[in-house]
C-alpha cells in the first residue's frame, strides 16, 4: 500500500512537459502543472502567434495567463525527495508487464480525440475528432502553427505519458499509425515533419502491400496475418500500446487474438501524442475506436 501511495504522488507531482518531478511548480488556469520554467519556455514560443494554451489539453488561454508559483504542490515535492531513496527505488522498478490479452490491454485504454489545429487542410474530421478522412478539397481551417501544411497528418489533443493502449481502424487505403514529440515540425514537405522520418516520431505503416515500421528514416519491414488473396491483409485495425516511462512502444494486429507486429524498447524523454498519417486521396478514413 506504502509504494502505491508513493506511486501515486510521484505522478501526481511531476512535470507533465519534462517528466522530472516539478520545480517551482506553477499551476495553470485549466488545472495543469508544470515546472516555472518549462511552462514559461512552452508560452514564450507561443507569443509569436498570440495564442497560448496548455501543452497536456490545448485549452487556449486569453490573455496569457500570470505564472505563480504553487507553494502546496512545492511543499509535496519537498515531502516526497526525503522519502527513503531505498522505497522509491523499489517502486521506480515496478513497471507493470505488457498485456497478453485484450482484455488486458483494454484496462490501459485511453481515449484519443484530434486536434483540429494540426490536421493538413485536406483532412475532414469527425464531428467528435476520433476520425480523419482525406478530401481533395481543401478544408477551411483557420492558419495555425500547429498545422501540417506539407503531409496528410494529424496529432491528438491529449498528450500520452504512461501506460496507455489505443486502437486504429482504417478504411481504404494505406494509414501510418503514429506517435510523436509535440515539438516535431510543421511547416512544408521535409522530413523534419513527416511521421517515422526524424528522431521525433514513430510510425507503422500498413496497407495492402504489408506493414511496415519507420523511425528516424530507417524502415524495417514486417511480416502480418494475410488472408488467401495475395497481397491483402485480413486485419484493418492496429493496435497500439506505450509505457512510456518503461519507453516501450507495441504494435498489435487486433483480431480475435493479438498478433504482435512491432515492438520498439527507446527512451522516451518528452509526452507523445498519437497521429495518423495518411498516403493516397480517395476518400481513406482512420479511426480512433471507442473502447469499452
Amino acid at each position: 500500500m506504502a509504494q502505491k501511495e508513493i506511486k501515486m504522488d510521484e505522478e501526481n507531482i511531476s512535470c507533465l512537459s519534462c517528466l522530472d518531478l516539478l520545480k517551482d511548480p506553477v499551476t495553470i488556469p485549466c488545472g495543469h502543472s508544470y515546472c516555472m520554467n518549462c511552462i514559461k519556455s512552452h508560452f514564450d514560443e507561443e507569443d509569436k502567434t498570440g495564442i497560448h494554451s496548455c501543452p497536456q489539453c490545448r485549452t487556449n488561454f486569453m490573455p496569457k495567463p500570470v505564472l505563480e508559483k504553487n507553494i502546496m504542490l512545492a511543499e509535496l515535492v519537498e515531502e516526497q525527495k526525503n522519502i527513503s531513496p531505498g522505497v522509491a527505488e523499489v517502486d521506480v522498478l515496478l513497471s507493470p508487464p505488457e498485456p497478453k490479452t485484450r482484455a488486458g490491454f483494454l484496462k490501459y485504454s485511453h481515449e484519443i480525440s484530434l486536434d483540429p489545429n494540426t490536421a493538413n487542410t485536406h483532412l475532414l474530421l469527425s464531428e467528435d475528432k476520433r476520425k480523419a478522412t482525406i478530401m481533395r478539397q481543401k478544408q477551411s481551417y483557420s492558419d495555425h502553427p500547429d498545422r501540417f501544411t506539407g503531409w496528410l497528418q494529424v496529432l491528438s489533443r491529449e498528450s500520452l505519458t504512461g501506460c496507455c493502449y489505443w486502437e486504429v481502424e482504417r478504411r481504404g487505403g494505406g494509414v501510418g499509425v503514429a506517435v510523436a514529440y509535440k515539438n516535431i515540425s510543421r511547416a512544408g514537405s521535409s522530413n523534419e515533419c513527416k511521421f517515422g522520418f526524424n528522431d521525433k516520431s514513430w510510425s507503422l505503416r500498413y496497407d495492402s502491400n504489408g506493414f511496415q515500421f519507420w523511425h528516424n528514416n530507417v524502415q524495417t519491414v514486417l511480416s502480418g496475418p494475410r488472408s488467401s488473396r495475395v497481397g491483402v491483409y485480413l486485419d484493418h485495425r492496429v493496435g497500439v500500446y506505450l509505457d512510456h516511462r518503461a519507453g516501450i512502444l507495441s504494435f498489435y494486429s487486433v483480431s480475435e487474438t493479438m498478433t504482435l507486429l512491432h515492438r520498439v524498447q527507446t527512451t522516451f524523454t518528452q509526452p507523445l501524442y498519437a497521429g495518423l498519417r495518411f498516403f493516397y486521396y480517395d476518400n481513406d478514413t482512420a479511426e480512433f475506436i471507442e473502447l469499452k
